[in-house]
Protein backbone atom coordinates (compact mmCIF):
# COMPACT_ATOMS: atom_id res chain seq x y z
CA UNK A 1 0.00 0.00 0.00
CA UNK A 2 1.37 3.12 -0.88
CA UNK A 3 0.75 6.14 1.45
CA UNK A 4 0.64 9.79 2.00
CA UNK A 5 3.61 11.94 2.17
CA UNK A 6 4.54 13.55 5.77
CA UNK A 7 2.85 17.10 6.09
CA UNK A 8 5.25 19.93 5.52
CA UNK A 9 6.07 21.01 9.40
CA UNK A 10 5.56 25.03 10.31
CA UNK A 11 6.20 27.03 13.77
CA UNK A 12 2.63 27.64 15.13
CA UNK A 13 1.05 30.88 14.36
CA UNK A 14 -0.28 31.87 17.96
CA UNK A 15 -1.43 35.08 18.28
CA UNK A 16 -1.51 37.44 15.93
CA UNK A 17 -0.93 41.12 16.33
CA UNK A 18 -1.99 43.37 13.13
CA UNK A 19 -0.01 46.52 13.54
CA UNK A 20 3.05 44.79 14.07
CA UNK A 21 2.78 41.94 10.91
CA UNK A 22 5.69 41.90 9.17
CA UNK A 23 6.02 41.61 5.41
CA UNK A 24 5.02 38.74 3.86
CA UNK A 25 7.86 35.70 4.74
CA UNK A 26 7.62 33.52 1.45
CA UNK A 27 9.29 30.21 2.31
CA UNK A 28 7.01 30.69 5.50
CA UNK A 29 3.83 31.18 3.66
CA UNK A 30 4.35 28.50 1.48
CA UNK A 31 5.20 26.19 4.08
CA UNK A 32 1.67 27.16 5.48
CA UNK A 33 -0.03 26.83 1.79
CA UNK A 34 1.55 23.35 1.43
CA UNK A 35 0.21 22.09 4.92
CA UNK A 36 -3.06 23.17 3.14
CA UNK A 37 -3.10 21.04 0.72
CA UNK A 38 -2.07 18.62 2.54
CA UNK A 39 -5.11 19.28 4.66
CA UNK A 40 -7.31 19.55 1.87
CA UNK A 41 -6.16 16.28 0.16
CA UNK A 42 -6.73 14.51 3.37
CA UNK A 43 -10.86 16.03 3.41
CA UNK A 44 -11.25 14.68 -0.13
CA UNK A 45 -9.79 11.32 0.88
CA UNK A 46 -12.05 10.83 3.73
CA UNK A 47 -14.92 12.15 1.62
CA UNK A 48 -14.10 9.79 -1.34
CA UNK A 49 -13.64 6.60 1.16
CA UNK A 50 -17.16 7.49 2.90
CA UNK A 51 -18.53 6.96 -0.51
CA UNK A 52 -16.84 3.98 -1.15
CA UNK A 53 -17.92 2.61 2.00
CA UNK A 54 -21.69 3.52 1.33
CA UNK A 55 -21.66 1.82 -2.46
CA UNK A 56 -19.97 -1.59 -0.95
CA UNK A 57 -17.21 -2.77 -3.29
CA UNK A 58 -19.33 -2.16 -6.80
CA UNK A 59 -17.29 0.47 -8.29
CA UNK A 60 -20.43 2.57 -9.61
CA UNK A 61 -18.58 6.42 -8.95
CA UNK A 62 -18.59 7.40 -12.17
CA UNK A 63 -15.27 8.37 -13.88
CA UNK A 64 -16.60 11.82 -14.04
CA UNK A 65 -16.53 11.89 -10.53
CA UNK A 66 -13.49 11.29 -9.69
CA UNK A 67 -12.00 14.36 -12.22
CA UNK A 68 -12.37 16.60 -8.67
CA UNK A 69 -10.25 13.77 -6.82
CA UNK A 70 -7.07 12.41 -8.74
CA UNK A 71 -4.66 13.14 -6.56
CA UNK A 72 -6.72 11.46 -3.80
CA UNK A 73 -7.06 8.56 -6.17
CA UNK A 74 -3.08 8.58 -7.19
CA UNK A 75 -2.03 8.89 -3.50
CA UNK A 76 -4.15 7.07 -1.68
CA UNK A 77 -4.83 3.14 -0.81
CA UNK A 78 -6.34 3.34 2.73
CA UNK A 79 -7.21 -0.66 4.19
CA UNK A 80 -11.06 0.51 4.16
CA UNK A 81 -10.81 1.52 0.39
CA UNK A 82 -7.59 0.89 -1.13
CA UNK A 83 -9.17 -2.16 -3.51
CA UNK A 84 -11.95 -0.19 -4.54
CA UNK A 85 -9.76 2.59 -5.68
CA UNK A 86 -7.13 0.90 -7.32
CA UNK A 87 -9.57 -0.67 -9.78
CA UNK A 88 -11.07 2.93 -10.31
CA UNK A 89 -8.01 3.93 -10.75
CA UNK A 90 -7.20 1.34 -13.03
CA UNK A 91 -10.43 2.01 -15.42
CA UNK A 92 -10.10 5.76 -15.18
CA UNK A 93 -6.60 5.62 -16.49
CA UNK A 94 -7.52 3.68 -19.38
CA UNK A 95 -10.82 5.73 -20.24
CA UNK A 96 -9.94 8.93 -19.74
CA UNK A 97 -7.83 9.79 -23.13
CA UNK A 98 -10.74 8.30 -25.09
CA UNK A 99 -13.20 10.07 -23.06
CA UNK A 100 -11.14 13.50 -23.49
CA UNK A 101 -11.18 12.86 -27.15
CA UNK A 102 -14.82 12.20 -27.14
CA UNK A 103 -15.08 15.34 -25.61
CA UNK A 104 -13.34 17.17 -27.91
CA UNK A 105 -14.96 15.87 -30.81
CA UNK A 106 -18.52 16.88 -29.32
CA UNK A 107 -17.33 20.44 -28.16
CA UNK A 108 -15.87 20.93 -32.14
CA UNK A 109 -19.05 19.51 -33.72
CA UNK A 110 -21.10 21.67 -31.70
CA UNK A 111 -18.81 24.71 -31.95
CA UNK A 112 -19.40 24.58 -36.09
CA UNK A 113 -23.24 23.62 -35.73
CA UNK A 114 -22.81 27.15 -34.07
CA UNK A 115 -21.10 28.43 -36.66
CA UNK A 116 -23.15 27.41 -39.38
CA UNK A 117 -27.03 28.58 -37.51
CA UNK A 118 -25.64 31.54 -35.08
CA UNK A 119 -24.52 34.12 -36.65
CA UNK A 120 -24.91 35.78 -33.42
CA UNK A 121 -21.70 34.45 -32.35
CA UNK A 122 -20.24 37.47 -33.21
CA UNK A 123 -21.41 40.43 -30.76
CA UNK A 124 -22.86 43.72 -32.30
CA UNK A 125 -21.03 46.70 -32.33
CA UNK A 126 -22.33 49.71 -32.07
CA UNK A 127 -21.01 52.70 -34.22
CA UNK A 128 -21.25 54.60 -30.24
CA UNK A 129 -18.80 52.47 -28.83
CA UNK A 130 -15.99 52.45 -31.81
CA UNK A 131 -13.64 54.95 -31.65
CA UNK A 132 -12.04 55.21 -35.21
CA UNK A 133 -8.87 54.83 -34.53
CA UNK A 134 -8.93 51.03 -34.29
CA UNK A 135 -9.60 51.01 -38.11
CA UNK A 136 -6.59 53.06 -39.33
CA UNK A 137 -4.21 53.04 -36.54
CA UNK A 138 -0.82 50.90 -37.64
CA UNK A 139 1.11 49.62 -36.31
CA UNK A 140 -1.83 47.48 -34.57
CA UNK A 141 -2.82 45.34 -31.43
CA UNK A 142 -4.46 42.37 -31.88
CA UNK A 143 -6.43 40.94 -29.15
CA UNK A 144 -7.25 37.29 -29.60
CA UNK A 145 -10.27 36.09 -28.03
CA UNK A 146 -11.30 32.96 -29.59
CA UNK A 147 -11.92 30.86 -26.60
CA UNK A 148 -14.46 33.28 -25.16
CA UNK A 149 -15.91 33.18 -28.86
CA UNK A 150 -16.02 29.65 -29.04
CA UNK A 151 -17.86 29.20 -25.87
CA UNK A 152 -20.18 32.95 -25.32
CA UNK A 153 -21.82 31.12 -22.06
CA UNK A 154 -18.59 30.90 -19.90
CA UNK A 155 -18.45 32.44 -16.96
CA UNK A 156 -15.73 33.04 -14.34
CA UNK A 157 -12.58 35.17 -14.08
CA UNK A 158 -10.71 34.87 -17.32
CA UNK A 159 -13.55 34.70 -19.96
CA UNK A 160 -14.99 37.74 -17.91
CA UNK A 161 -11.44 39.69 -18.03
CA UNK A 162 -11.62 38.93 -21.78
CA UNK A 163 -14.60 40.49 -22.61
CA UNK A 164 -13.93 44.10 -20.54
CA UNK A 165 -11.00 44.14 -22.45
CA UNK A 166 -12.13 43.36 -25.53
CA UNK A 167 -14.55 46.18 -25.06
CA UNK A 168 -12.65 48.09 -23.74
CA UNK A 169 -10.23 47.75 -26.72
CA UNK A 170 -12.34 48.97 -29.50
CA UNK A 171 -13.90 52.04 -27.25
CA UNK A 172 -10.46 53.53 -27.10
CA UNK A 173 -9.04 52.01 -30.16
CA UNK A 174 -6.21 50.73 -28.78
CA UNK A 175 -6.55 47.59 -30.13
CA UNK A 176 -8.53 45.20 -32.26
CA UNK A 177 -10.03 42.03 -30.61
CA UNK A 178 -9.77 39.09 -33.18
CA UNK A 179 -11.20 35.33 -33.47
CA UNK A 180 -10.00 32.49 -35.21
CA UNK A 181 -12.65 31.04 -37.97
CA UNK A 182 -11.61 28.73 -40.77
CA UNK A 183 -7.83 29.53 -40.67
CA UNK A 184 -8.24 33.31 -40.86
CA UNK A 185 -8.40 36.41 -38.30
CA UNK A 186 -11.82 37.56 -38.06
CA UNK A 187 -13.37 40.52 -35.87
CA UNK A 188 -14.55 39.35 -32.76
CA UNK A 189 -16.88 42.09 -33.02
CA UNK A 190 -19.81 42.10 -36.13
CA UNK A 191 -19.42 45.79 -37.61
CA UNK A 192 -19.68 46.74 -41.29
CA UNK A 193 -16.29 47.92 -41.94
CA UNK A 194 -14.68 45.15 -39.87
CA UNK A 195 -16.56 42.17 -42.39
CA UNK A 196 -12.51 41.41 -44.36
CA UNK A 197 -10.25 38.77 -42.99
CA UNK A 198 -7.46 40.59 -40.41
CA UNK A 199 -4.37 40.23 -42.06
CA UNK A 200 -1.61 40.87 -39.47
CA UNK A 201 1.56 42.93 -40.85
CA UNK A 202 4.65 44.34 -39.78
CA UNK A 203 4.89 45.87 -36.41
CA UNK A 204 1.13 44.11 -35.45
CA UNK A 205 1.37 42.55 -31.70
CA UNK A 206 -1.18 39.99 -31.92
CA UNK A 207 -1.61 39.06 -27.95
CA UNK A 208 -3.08 35.63 -27.42
CA UNK A 209 -5.04 36.92 -24.01
CA UNK A 210 -7.96 34.29 -23.35
CA UNK A 211 -7.49 30.35 -22.27
CA UNK A 212 -4.91 29.50 -24.63
CA UNK A 213 -3.91 25.93 -23.18
CA UNK A 214 -7.04 24.11 -24.24
CA UNK A 215 -6.86 25.65 -27.71
CA UNK A 216 -3.25 25.15 -28.67
CA UNK A 217 -4.70 23.11 -32.01
CA UNK A 218 -6.42 26.05 -33.13
CA UNK A 219 -3.36 28.82 -32.13
CA UNK A 220 -0.41 26.88 -33.85
CA UNK A 221 -1.17 27.29 -37.67
CA UNK A 222 -2.16 30.95 -37.03
CA UNK A 223 0.98 32.06 -34.85
CA UNK A 224 2.87 30.46 -37.43
CA UNK A 225 1.04 33.04 -40.57
CA UNK A 226 1.35 35.86 -37.67
CA UNK A 227 5.29 35.27 -37.60
CA UNK A 228 5.76 34.55 -41.30
CA UNK A 229 3.89 38.13 -42.08
CA UNK A 230 6.10 39.95 -39.71
CA UNK A 231 4.31 40.40 -36.87
CA UNK A 232 5.05 39.95 -33.16
CA UNK A 233 3.61 37.72 -30.81
CA UNK A 234 2.44 38.32 -26.90
CA UNK A 235 1.08 36.05 -24.40
CA UNK A 236 -1.03 37.53 -21.49
CA UNK A 237 -0.19 35.33 -18.11
CA UNK A 238 -2.87 35.51 -15.60
CA UNK A 239 -0.51 33.20 -13.02
CA UNK A 240 1.03 29.82 -13.22
CA UNK A 241 -0.35 28.77 -9.97
CA UNK A 242 -1.42 25.16 -11.59
CA UNK A 243 2.63 24.77 -11.95
CA UNK A 244 3.45 25.51 -8.16
CA UNK A 245 0.12 24.05 -6.74
CA UNK A 246 -1.06 21.38 -8.90
CA UNK A 247 -2.82 19.52 -6.57
CA UNK A 248 -5.46 22.72 -6.12
CA UNK A 249 -6.39 21.99 -9.51
CA UNK A 250 -8.10 19.23 -11.52
CA UNK A 251 -5.94 16.89 -12.85
CA UNK A 252 -5.66 18.03 -16.76
CA UNK A 253 -5.09 21.71 -15.87
CA UNK A 254 -1.32 21.69 -14.34
CA UNK A 255 -0.38 19.43 -17.29
CA UNK A 256 -2.30 21.02 -20.16
CA UNK A 257 -1.10 24.04 -19.04
CA UNK A 258 2.34 23.82 -18.57
CA UNK A 259 2.13 22.29 -22.24
CA UNK A 260 0.68 25.66 -23.59
CA UNK A 261 3.52 27.62 -21.85
CA UNK A 262 6.14 25.26 -22.87
CA UNK A 263 4.64 25.50 -26.78
CA UNK A 264 4.01 29.51 -26.50
CA UNK A 265 6.41 31.03 -24.60
CA UNK A 266 9.46 29.83 -27.08
CA UNK A 267 7.65 31.81 -29.57
CA UNK A 268 6.85 35.19 -27.64
CA UNK A 269 8.28 38.96 -27.97
CA UNK A 270 5.97 40.02 -25.27
CA UNK A 271 5.18 37.80 -22.13
CA UNK A 272 2.06 40.16 -20.30
CA UNK A 273 1.58 39.58 -16.43
CA UNK A 274 -1.62 40.78 -14.85
CA UNK A 275 0.52 41.63 -11.25
CA UNK A 276 4.32 42.11 -10.41
CA UNK A 277 4.01 38.79 -8.41
CA UNK A 278 2.66 36.79 -11.81
CA UNK A 279 5.73 38.55 -13.83
CA UNK A 280 7.96 37.35 -10.62
CA UNK A 281 6.90 34.03 -11.06
CA UNK A 282 6.96 33.57 -14.67
CA UNK A 283 10.85 34.28 -14.55
CA UNK A 284 10.95 32.25 -11.87
CA UNK A 285 9.31 29.40 -13.88
CA UNK A 286 12.09 29.90 -16.53
CA UNK A 287 14.94 29.64 -14.30
CA UNK A 288 13.51 26.16 -12.81
CA UNK A 289 12.48 25.10 -16.13
CA UNK A 290 15.25 26.02 -18.28
CA UNK A 291 12.90 26.36 -21.00
CA UNK A 292 14.22 28.60 -23.59
CA UNK A 293 12.76 31.63 -24.98
CA UNK A 294 13.52 34.42 -27.67
CA UNK A 295 16.64 36.81 -26.41
CA UNK A 296 14.51 39.79 -27.34
CA UNK A 297 11.82 38.47 -24.86
CA UNK A 298 10.29 41.50 -23.39
CA UNK A 299 8.37 40.09 -19.35
CA UNK A 300 5.90 43.61 -18.50
CA UNK A 301 2.54 43.70 -16.36
CA UNK A 302 -0.28 45.84 -16.28
CA UNK A 303 -3.14 45.62 -13.54
CA UNK A 304 -6.58 44.55 -14.46
CA UNK A 305 -9.60 46.73 -13.96
CA UNK A 306 -13.49 47.46 -13.01
CA UNK A 307 -16.58 48.60 -15.09
CA UNK A 308 -17.16 52.54 -13.77
CA UNK A 309 -20.70 52.21 -13.70
CA UNK A 310 -23.01 52.20 -10.73
CA UNK A 311 -23.76 48.55 -10.13
CA UNK A 312 -26.34 46.97 -11.47
CA UNK A 313 -30.14 47.05 -11.28
CA UNK A 314 -32.75 44.29 -10.59
CA UNK A 315 -33.84 42.86 -7.70
CA UNK A 316 -32.27 41.09 -5.35
CA UNK A 317 -34.44 37.58 -3.97
CA UNK A 318 -35.81 37.70 -0.50
CA UNK A 319 -33.11 34.84 0.72
CA UNK A 320 -30.07 36.87 0.19
CA UNK A 321 -31.27 40.08 1.34
CA UNK A 322 -32.43 38.02 4.48
CA UNK A 323 -29.21 37.02 4.94
CA UNK A 324 -28.08 40.33 5.63
CA UNK A 325 -30.24 41.68 7.50
CA UNK A 326 -27.75 41.84 10.10
CA UNK A 327 -24.93 44.27 10.10
CA UNK A 328 -22.26 41.45 11.60
CA UNK A 329 -22.38 39.59 8.02
CA UNK A 330 -19.09 38.82 7.03
CA UNK A 331 -18.84 38.13 3.22
CA UNK A 332 -16.04 36.15 1.21
CA UNK A 333 -17.21 35.79 -2.93
CA UNK A 334 -15.66 33.21 -5.54
CA UNK A 335 -15.95 29.77 -7.15
CA UNK A 336 -15.54 27.28 -4.68
CA UNK A 337 -12.61 25.38 -5.20
CA UNK A 338 -9.25 24.63 -2.96
CA UNK A 339 -7.24 27.63 -4.29
CA UNK A 340 -9.98 30.34 -2.70
CA UNK A 341 -9.09 28.98 1.24
CA UNK A 342 -12.90 28.54 1.84
CA UNK A 343 -12.05 25.72 4.65
CA UNK A 344 -9.71 28.08 6.44
CA UNK A 345 -12.72 30.81 6.57
CA UNK A 346 -15.13 28.37 7.74
CA UNK A 347 -12.72 27.08 10.01
CA UNK A 348 -11.70 30.70 11.39
CA UNK A 349 -15.64 31.43 11.94
CA UNK A 350 -16.01 28.12 13.53
CA UNK A 351 -13.24 29.28 16.33
CA UNK A 352 -14.75 32.89 16.28
CA UNK A 353 -18.62 31.35 16.93
CA UNK A 354 -17.57 29.31 19.61
CA UNK A 355 -15.78 32.06 21.70
CA UNK A 356 -19.16 33.80 21.56
CA UNK A 357 -18.90 35.92 18.44
CA UNK A 358 -21.79 36.47 17.17
CA UNK A 359 -22.04 36.72 13.26
CA UNK A 360 -22.99 36.13 9.86
CA UNK A 361 -20.89 34.29 7.39
CA UNK A 362 -21.90 34.53 3.51
CA UNK A 363 -20.20 32.30 0.80
CA UNK A 364 -21.19 33.87 -2.98
CA UNK A 365 -19.71 31.91 -5.66
CA UNK A 366 -20.59 28.58 -7.78
CA UNK A 367 -19.19 25.38 -6.81
CA UNK A 368 -15.86 24.31 -8.78
CA UNK A 369 -13.83 21.57 -8.08
CA UNK A 370 -11.85 19.22 -5.56
CA UNK A 371 -14.12 20.77 -3.14
CA UNK A 372 -16.62 17.71 -2.46
CA UNK A 373 -15.70 17.60 0.93
CA UNK A 374 -15.96 21.43 1.82
CA UNK A 375 -19.39 21.36 -0.27
CA UNK A 376 -20.36 18.50 2.68
CA UNK A 377 -19.24 20.75 5.76
CA UNK A 378 -20.89 23.48 4.52
CA UNK A 379 -24.33 21.89 3.85
CA UNK A 380 -25.12 19.98 6.96
CA UNK A 381 -22.95 22.37 9.18
CA UNK A 382 -25.00 23.20 12.31
CA UNK A 383 -24.68 26.95 11.73
CA UNK A 384 -26.10 26.47 7.50
CA UNK A 385 -29.72 28.54 7.55
CA UNK A 386 -29.13 30.55 10.62
CA UNK A 387 -25.37 31.86 10.80
CA UNK A 388 -24.19 30.45 7.61
CA UNK A 389 -24.87 30.64 3.84
CA UNK A 390 -23.94 29.78 0.52
CA UNK A 391 -25.65 31.31 -2.85
CA UNK A 392 -24.23 29.86 -5.91
CA UNK A 393 -26.09 31.55 -8.72
CA UNK A 394 -25.77 34.66 -7.17
CA UNK A 395 -26.12 37.76 -10.28
CA UNK A 396 -24.64 41.19 -10.32
CA UNK A 397 -26.65 43.07 -8.39
CA UNK A 398 -27.30 40.55 -5.81
CA UNK A 399 -22.95 40.65 -5.60
CA UNK A 400 -23.24 43.87 -5.47
CA UNK A 401 -25.89 44.16 -2.94
CA UNK A 402 -23.89 41.66 -1.05
CA UNK A 403 -20.59 43.88 -0.98
CA UNK A 404 -22.54 46.75 0.39
CA UNK A 405 -23.72 45.25 2.89
CA UNK A 406 -21.52 43.21 4.28
CA UNK A 407 -19.26 44.17 7.71
CA UNK A 408 -15.92 42.94 6.04
CA UNK A 409 -15.06 40.98 2.64
CA UNK A 410 -12.93 37.82 3.77
CA UNK A 411 -10.67 36.78 1.14
CA UNK A 412 -8.75 33.86 2.51
CA UNK A 413 -6.67 32.78 -1.01
CA UNK A 414 -3.84 30.49 -0.37
CA UNK A 415 -3.11 31.64 -3.39
CA UNK A 416 -4.11 34.69 -6.56
CA UNK A 417 -2.96 36.22 -9.55
CA UNK A 418 -4.53 38.95 -8.78
CA UNK A 419 -7.72 39.41 -6.72
CA UNK A 420 -10.26 40.96 -8.46
CA UNK A 421 -12.69 40.59 -5.75
CA UNK A 422 -11.19 42.93 -3.23
CA UNK A 423 -11.38 45.52 -5.54
CA UNK A 424 -14.75 45.46 -6.32
CA UNK A 425 -15.53 45.23 -2.70
CA UNK A 426 -13.59 47.98 -1.94
CA UNK A 427 -15.37 50.42 -4.99
CA UNK A 428 -18.91 49.42 -3.00
CA UNK A 429 -17.18 50.39 0.45
CA UNK A 430 -16.63 46.97 2.08
CA UNK A 431 -13.28 46.67 4.68
CA UNK A 432 -11.54 43.72 3.78
CA UNK A 433 -9.54 40.99 5.60
CA UNK A 434 -7.23 39.31 3.14
CA UNK A 435 -4.72 36.64 3.09
CA UNK A 436 -1.18 38.12 3.63
CA UNK A 437 -0.38 37.30 -0.19
CA UNK A 438 2.09 39.18 -2.13
CA UNK A 439 -0.37 40.27 -5.04
CA UNK A 440 -2.46 41.56 -2.40
CA UNK A 441 -0.36 44.05 -0.98
CA UNK A 442 0.98 45.05 -4.48
CA UNK A 443 -2.36 46.88 -4.93
CA UNK A 444 -4.18 46.59 -1.70
CA UNK A 445 -0.70 47.71 0.40
CA UNK A 446 -2.25 49.22 3.52
CA UNK A 447 -5.98 49.56 3.37
CA UNK A 448 -6.12 46.05 3.67
CA UNK A 449 -6.15 43.86 7.31
CA UNK A 450 -3.86 41.07 6.49
CA UNK A 451 -3.71 37.41 8.09
CA UNK A 452 -0.75 35.21 7.77
CA UNK A 453 -1.85 32.69 4.95
CA UNK A 454 -3.40 29.57 5.96
CA UNK A 455 -3.93 30.55 9.94
CA UNK A 456 -7.58 30.00 11.02
CA UNK A 457 -6.70 31.36 14.31
CA UNK A 458 -5.43 34.75 13.45
CA UNK A 459 -8.60 35.21 11.05
CA UNK A 460 -10.91 34.32 13.83
CA UNK A 461 -8.96 37.07 15.90
CA UNK A 462 -9.69 39.81 13.02
CA UNK A 463 -13.18 38.68 12.95
CA UNK A 464 -14.09 39.48 16.61
CA UNK A 465 -12.10 42.59 16.04
CA UNK A 466 -13.98 43.91 13.14
CA UNK A 467 -17.37 42.92 15.20
CA UNK A 468 -15.80 45.99 17.84
CA UNK A 469 -14.94 48.47 14.88
CA UNK A 470 -16.57 50.79 13.27
CA UNK A 471 -17.44 49.97 9.21
CA UNK A 472 -14.37 52.33 7.54
CA UNK A 473 -14.41 52.10 3.86
CA UNK A 474 -10.92 51.36 2.23
CA UNK A 475 -9.62 53.50 -0.43
CA UNK A 476 -7.62 51.09 -3.30
CA UNK A 477 -6.78 53.26 -6.68
CA UNK A 478 -8.62 51.23 -9.51
CA UNK A 479 -7.85 50.99 -13.00
CA UNK A 480 -11.61 51.02 -15.24
CA UNK A 481 -11.17 48.70 -18.00
CA UNK A 482 -9.81 51.52 -20.27
CA UNK A 483 -7.10 52.36 -18.49
CA UNK A 484 -6.09 48.68 -18.07
CA UNK A 485 -6.27 48.70 -21.27
CA UNK A 486 -3.99 51.50 -22.27
CA UNK A 487 -1.21 49.92 -19.88
CA UNK A 488 -1.48 46.84 -21.68
CA UNK A 489 -0.60 48.34 -24.76
CA UNK A 490 1.61 50.44 -23.46
CA UNK A 491 3.17 47.25 -22.69
CA UNK A 492 3.36 46.42 -26.41
CA UNK A 493 3.69 49.69 -28.25
CA UNK A 494 5.23 51.89 -25.48
CA UNK A 495 4.66 54.91 -28.00
CA UNK A 496 0.85 54.01 -28.42
CA UNK A 497 -1.51 56.74 -27.15
CA UNK A 498 -5.37 56.39 -26.99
Amino acid sequence: MSSLPNPPKSRPLGQFDQASLPPPDPDAADARIREYEYQSLLSEVAHLEMLAAQRGSTPSLRISNLEDRPYAVRLIESAAAGRFLSMVQRSATALRPLLRRLKSVARQSHVLTKHRNEASLHPELDDSRLASAVLVRRPRVLLDVTPSFLQPSAGGGIPRTVRSLAKAAVETGLALPVVIENGELRSYYRHPTLLEPIVPGPGDVYVVIDIFWYFLQEYSAIISSVRQRGAKLALVLYDILPLRYPSLYPEEVPRTFERGLREFLPQCDYCVSISKGTENDALDYLKESKLSTRDSIVFRHFHLGLDPQAPPSGDVRPELEAAFCSDNTFLSVGTLEPRKGYAIALGACDKAWASGADFRFVIVGRYGWRSQALRERILGHQEFGVRLFWFSDANDREVAYAYSRCRALIQSSVAEGFGLPILEAARLGAPIIASDLPVFREFGQTALSYFPVGSEEALANLIRSFLTLPRVSPVIPANTWAESMRELAACLLPDRRP
